[in-house]
């Protein structure tokens, strides 16, 4: 009896090992959806994942650098007058415009949305993945099938979900598995910084924040309506106030940021969980139109023959231009070292922001370039007699300024940011600062020459005698210009080369200029279709010019073009200028006429 007590405990005891078998068996075994897999068939499940992974950052990545766009719009070229194609080329990528002008005058918008977004990136990696390399593994003996991948992505403020049914089928030996249903979570601002752009750009569509800082920029750097106390006309170069425009929207427009002080100038007023950057470039098209013109010269005409002034002369000069100007802006956003960017068109009209127009709307499926110094570059930097100078160097690539420090016995070897047509800067202590324009996409060399700076003392001779009252004495080359205020600054750093030397002599004054007003006229473009269509209508205005006294008025001066050499800079120490007389003025004909004779009057320079 106690043996057959013995062994029913046996077989409870073996019972209960096959009832605890069993539930681990069904609690631990993998569930739905999830697969088995065998050891030796785990490094391949391993190696596609981190395919994917890698594939799916590229993805996203490009997204961002190409404003939510993998497949791109179709392309709409510019025109004449409205220079922009559909998109807009940056640092080498072609990025969709989200706002922009067509070639026909009418505006247009092609915004990505999120769902179009979700699918360009799954038909992107349902491409992609077909390119993960399994031959090391094939190499070592495994037999693999690949299927059709099927790809569904969902995009989150935070990151970037895919989920991936495609068959991968492996055997090797005696073990084999089919990998068919792929997860992963990527991490990424992309939907955050998506959502956060488009506030951004509706921001501009409903305050046109970037056209009044452009008008703010146009009326700081560019004549638009006022006037001048002269005896003679005003004249501008077209082309040059384009330039000096072009250059100052350019400054200004990458100060512009979220994260300034109360009341700055340069904040933007937006939310300030991201950082943004706001990035034009001169070189960029831009379309300029300025009027009244003559050809390329801009005239504001001397006013003498108005009711009230009768023959008192021309001086005063009153002007009113109108400018119609269209730019790119380049958005960046940034977080946690991702970048999303977009490109849209400024529009000022009339010298005011744009109105908001009905538009043809197109939906459609950067980190510091300093941290990547993977290019090499030999710089030599010497004088005119070929002696090495020590100098700073710096390399600037679009908004980006990395310092590469200094040269050692006039040399530097060492490492710059890969950049196409960026600006090497070199300054010394003595010399001219030197800018050139340099290709660091490769390694390369570059010889550098500075210019001596040679300190004179300016000295001018009126009437046969030194003069110490007041004057303004400049010198003018192609790439300087150096203004004195003399006599309080006698001093002049000039290099070798041609100069353009103007000297204004000036005196006190109480001649008195009554008020006027004159009429200004400018063509404007008409209202509705015939104003899309380019046509204009001539508009005028009145510009009043109040009562204004003359307390300085020029009593003499001239100008002459002179060409200094590197002897004569080095071996004289005054710079001697001679050939004027002075002439009071009593009225404002006596002023008219020494405007007259100063233009005309050359000057004579001796260095000694």
């Amino acid at each position: 009896m106690q043996n057959k007590r013995g062994q029913v405990t046996v077989f409870v005891i073996i019972g209960i090992i096959i009832v605890v078998g069993a539930i681990f068996y069904f609690t631990l075994r993998p569930g739905v959806g999830e697969q088995s897999v065998p050891a030796s068939i785990e490094p391949i499940k391993t190696s596609f994942l981190n395919c994917l992974e890698e594939e799916m950052v590229v993805g996203i990545s490009i997204m961002e650098t190409k404003g939510g766009f993998l497949e791109e719009p179709a392309f709409v070229p510019g025109s004449r007058y409205q220079p922009f194609s559909s998109k807009l080329t940056f640092a080498g990528v072609e990025v969709p415009y989200w706002f922009y002008m067509k070639g026909s005058n009418l505006p247009a918008t092609q915004i990505p949305t999120l769902d179009s977004m979700e699918g360009q990136l799954e038909r992107y990696i349902e491409t992609a993945v077909k390119n993960c390399n399994f031959k090391s593994f094939r190499d070592e003996g495994y037999s693999i099938g690949l299927g059709k991948p099927s790809a569904i992505v969902s995009i989150d403020d935070d990151f970037v979900d895919v989920e991936m049914d495609y068959d991968i089928s492996v055997e090797k030996d005696l073990d084999a598995s089919i990998l068919s249903s792929h997860s992963m979570r990527i991490k990424s601002s992309l939907g955050f910084l998506y959502n956060s752009a488009v506030e951004v750009y509706e921001k501009e569509q409903a305050d046109f924040f970037l056209e009044n800082r452009t008008v703010d920029v146009l009326r700081l750097y560019a004549p638009v309506d006022g006037f001048k106390l002269s005896c003679a006309p005003l004249i501008w170069n077209a082309n040059q106030v384009n330039n000096d425009f072009r250059d100052a929207l350019e400054m200004n427009t990458m100060a512009l940021n979220n994260r300034g002080e109360k009341n700055d100038y340069f904040d933007l007023e937006i939310s300030r969980d991201f950082d943004a950057r706001f990035i034009y470039a001169s070189g960029w098209p831009t379309y300029f139109e300025v009027n009244p013109t003559e050809g390329a010269i801009m005239k504001a005409k001397a006013v003498g023959n108005q009711d009230g002034l009768g023959a008192l002369g021309f001086c005063y000069v009153p002007y009113h231009f109108v400018y119609n100007i269209r730019h790119p802006v380049m958005v960046q956003l940034s977080k946690d070292e991702e970048t999303f960017q977009f490109p849209m068109v400024v529009l000022v009209e009339g010298n005011v922001p744009r109105e908001s127009r009905a538009t043809e709307t197109i939906t459609g499926g950067e980190s510091n370039i300093c941290e990547y110094m993977n290019s090499e570059v030999k710089i030599d930097v010497y004088d005119s007699d070929l002696e090495p100078v020590e100098a700073q160097l710096s390399f600037s690539c679009f908004d980006a300024t990395c310092d590469l420090g200094s040269t050692k016995n006039g040399a530097y070897d060492g490492p710059v940011p890969q950049c196409g047509n960026g600006i090497l800067k070199v300054t010394a202590d003595g010399y001219k600062t030197s800018k050139n324009i340099y290709s660091s996409v490769s390694e390369g060399s570059l010889f550098v020459i500075m210019d001596k700076k040679y300190e004179k003392e300016v000295s001018l001779i009126v009437d046969g005698g030194a003069y110490n009252g007041d004057a303004i004495v400049s010198f003018t080359s192609d790439d300087e210009s150096v203004t004195l205020i003399y006599p309080e600054n006698k001093k002049v750093s000039l290099v070798a080369g041609v100069y353009d030397i103007q000297i204004y002599l000036s005196a006190n004054s109480s001649i008195q200029l009554p008020a006027s007003t004159q009429e200004q006229c400018y063509d404007a473009p008409r209202a509705g279709v015939l104003g899309l269509a380019g046509f204009t209508k001539k508009e005028c205005v009145e510009v009043e010019v109040p009562e204004q006294m003359i307390t300085s008025a020029l009593i003499g001066g001239g100008n002459v073009e002179y060409e200094f050499n590197n002897n004569e800079l080095e071996n004289y120490e005054e710079l001697e200028i001679s050939g004027m007389t002075k002439r009071s003025p009593e009225s404002l004909e006596a002023l008219q006429m020494n405007y007259i004779l100063v233009e005309n009057n050359e000057l004579e320079v001796v260095m000694k």
